[in-house]
């Protein structure tokens, strides 16, 4: 890679569980978002959506 030059990665995980079960109920769902959130800013990255 030439300096001067930037490079812009999107990467999209998508997470399931045994037999599609909605394993993540309305009282945590929104605590497990903040905390994806949260690992990825710790690591320097931007996240465009957590959901």
């Amino acid at each position: 890679m030439k300096p001067g030059r930037f490079t812009q990665l999107y990467v999209q995980l998508v997470f399931a569980v045994k037999n599609r079960e909605a394993a993540l109920n309305s009282e945590i769902r929104g605590r497990v978002f903040e905390y994806i959130s949260g690992i990825i800013t710790n690591l320097n990255h931007k996240s465009i959506i957590v959901n």
